[in-house]
């Protein structure tokens, strides 16, 4: 606002806007406008009441009202351009923008604006200079400082990042997109009660703001408190009624770590009754809205123990979504796509760096698809002549777009549904092939994902998919050999080495509710056993399980007890040192397993009849060694009770692996049979 020229009578109206009373502020400038002549300004904070509200059209039109009356105004064109980008018109936003620079190219808003305009389509070269421009005009603005540290987030620099978050903060404590950022800063970061901290802060500062409260939910979420994430929720969604992404993401709060099997059957009852109330979501026209919507599938689904199918097939019913994908002519040889997004960079290498070492380019020419700032991550090694890199905008509408104008026959997306990008991303159809594999380990039930890479030792005839499953004989993986353990000092862990230890090595939400009678019986049967657990990534997730734990504990028995993740030799070093180790019910380890097996080191597993269940036992039948697989809770830990007091029983096992890890390890003949299969399925995609 140009608080010096400010009718009287708009001062006040401007200082409820700015303090986010909305209800105040529409009313005084209704009075305003009632008794005075059409003044730009108070159509200006009009905009400003209607765009809080979530009406883009009304905020629009009361935007365009104040630029007829000030056509030269670069604030109120600046207003302009931000508003169409909210409203995801990015091309729009930028011509508008660029307008603004012209009639002022002194007003630094202008230039902070055009900088994260750049940013948002991909143009990163140019979004930093203008950047620069703004902070050289006003070193102090707030603004610039905010888009800055956006900058560095995408590019991966989260140092920089939090730096240019809280230079903002320091300029404006109230900040609300600085508050804001920094909380999904450290959301990102999984240092969730850090941004529960700012998040808070920001919910004081602006009560009236949804995104703080969607935020503060998610918070609330991650740290397994979900009353009150459900309340945040609730508040975020009385303040912008007219946004259909709110009542999804109240529906799709999930425990991360639940109670118990009865409240996961209650929580799924429940569930399947929202989706059958929830509006329809059109994606088209939520574009970039939908990433931190929260309105994507919940992931933790998976940890359920049970067939998600149903449940995604009803989700998917809601769903519309344009066929607007038209494939080109396609000569010359096959382009195909490994995608990964942002903060999966890396289980996606230990799970695939061979397979894109090993790619053959005469056959096929093989594009890594990742996010900004990820490049050297994925490509530790330095550029491949075999591999082109391609970096995947942050904003979704464009990353469509980027994808569908690169010409490729078939994207192999690593993960589908472990973050909102890469769960909507496919659903717009940016390949004339879209597959996946144990990345996402079920059933995506998606009708743009065209098949799902399995393999014999993965495969059980009773799991239903939705996609075309293709079958390939060994693991689709090349699996290099782990390092050496190296040795720790188990005191320092909690752990008595004179005394023996089970360990599971498996993250608390993997944990199934089923599997705590097992490790209760095991504290019960051996008083002299210690039960080795491994911390979550969020010290909640840790507690919450401890307190599940002990809910069902034997007395006068040691508690479980847990240890922080590890570098890859200690944590080996670790696993080699326990009398056996855990494999978890339902959802067993992937490449954890890989590693330890490689190391000879044997799980105790019992595998069911979904994929995610299967890891480690595909790794076993793989090299025809069975000696750790059970068909029973049982027999699990009748099994587990042999090795703590037959360790030579182990010990057998241990070089049975180690003089098989040979059949399955470095298997170039899984490299090439996964190659193959994508140049077939994206040759008959070129045939259809």
């Amino acid at each position: 606002m140009h608080d010096q020229t400010l009718p009287s009578g708009l001062h006040k109206c401007a200082q409820w806007v700015s303090a986010s009373q909305w209800n105040q502020a529409y009313d005084a400038i209704e009075r305003f406008l009632q008794h005075n002549p059409p003044h730009p300004d108070a159509f200006n904070l009009l905009a400003a009441i209607w765009r809080a509200r979530g009406n883009f059209q009304q905020a629009e039109q009361a935007l365009l009202r104040a630029q007829n009356l000030a056509p030269d105004d670069a604030l109120i064109t600046v207003n302009l351009a931000f508003l169409r980008m909210e409203n995801q018109q990015l091309p729009s936003a930028l011509e508008t923008c660029l307008k603004a620079t012209q009639l002022d190219p002194q007003f630094a808003p202008a230039f902070a604006l055009l900088g994260s305009l750049n940013l948002q389509l991909g143009h990163i070269e140019r979004a930093k200079p203008a950047l620069e421009r703004a902070l050289a005009l006003d070193p102090q603005m707030p603004d610039a400082w905010n888009y800055l540290g956006i900058l560095h987030r995408q590019n991966g620099d989260f140092d920089a990042a939090e730096s240019c978050f809280k230079t903002c903060l320091e300029r404006q404590p109230q900040h609300l997109a600085g508050l804001n950022n920094l909380g999904i800063l450290y959301l990102h970061q999984d240092r969730a009660t850090e941004a529960k901290h700012v998040l808070e802060q920001a919910s004081q500062f602006h009560p009236q703001s949804p995104e703080v409260w969607a935020h503060l939910g998610q918070t609330y979420q991650l740290l397994n408190e979900n009353t009150a994430a459900a309340r945040a929720y609730q508040q975020a969604s009385a303040l912008e009624p007219e946004n259909p992404l709110a009542r999804w993401r109240e529906a799709n709060l999930c425990p991360i770590i639940p109670e118990g099997e009865a409240s996961i059957n209650s929580w799924r009852r429940r569930y399947a009754a929202k989706l059958g109330a929830l509006p329809e979501l059109d994606l088209d026209q939520l574009g970039q809205r939908l990433i931190g919507s929260q309105a994507q599938l919940p992931f933790h689904l998976l940890y359920h123990g049970k067939s998600n199918l149903t449940l995604r097939r009803s989700y998917f019913s809601k769903i519309k979504v344009a066929d607007t994908f038209v494939p080109r002519a396609r000569k010359g040889p096959l382009r195909i796509g490994f995608l990964v997004t942002s903060g999966h960079e890396s289980i996606f290498l230990t799970c695939t760096r061979g397979l894109i070492d090993q790619w053959d380019p005469q056959k096929a020419q093989l594009v890594l698809i990742g996010a900004p700032g990820s490049r050297e991550m994925l490509l530790p090694d330095g550029p491949k002549s075999s591999v082109t890199w391609l970096e995947l905008p942050a904003h979704l509408p464009h990353a469509i777009d980027t994808l569908r104008h690169q010409n490729l026959d078939l994207i192999y997306f690593w993960e589908i549904g472990s973050d909102a990008f890469n769960f909507f991303l496919p659903q717009f159809r940016v390949a004339p092939v879209q597959v996946t594999s144990w990345g996402t380990p079920e059933s995506t039930a998606m009708a743009a994902v065209d098949a799902f890479l399995s393999c014999s030792p993965w495969h059980h005839a009773e799991e239903p998919f939705h996609e075309r499953l293709v079958l390939l004989d060994r693991i689709p993986a090349y699996f290099s050999r782990p390092p050496e353990p190296d040795p720790i000092d188990l005191n320092k862990l909690g752990i008595d080495p004179k005394r023996p230890f089970v360990f599971c090595p498996q993250s608390p939400f993997k944990l199934h509710p089923d599997f705590d009678p097992t490790l209760a019986y095991l504290a019960d049967t051996e008083p002299d056993l210690q039960i080795v657990l491994s911390q979550g990534s969020q010290p909640a997730w840790t507690e919450f399980l401890r307190r599940r734990l002990l809910a069902k504990w034997p007395q006068d028995r040691q508690p479980p007890h847990f240890v922080p993740r590890l570098a890859l030799p200690q944590f080996l070093f670790l696993a080699q040192s326990a009398a056996a180790v855990l494999d978890s019910f339902y959802f067993t380890g992937g490449a954890s397993s890989y590693q330890m097996l490689a190391a000879g080191i044997p799980i105790i597993t019992w595998p069911g009849q979904s994929i995610r269940s299967r890891f480690t036992y595909a790794y076993y039948r793989q090299m025809c060694v069975l000696d750790g697989v059970v068909d029973s809770v049982d027999l699990y830990q009748k099994k587990v009770l042999a090795w703590i007091h037959h360790p030579e029983q182990r010990k057998v096992l241990s070089d049975q692996l180690l003089a098989q890890r040979h059949t399955w390890l470095e298997d170039e003949g899984a490299a090439r049979q996964f190659q193959q299969t994508l140049i077939d399925l994206g040759q008959a995609g070129r045939e259809s």
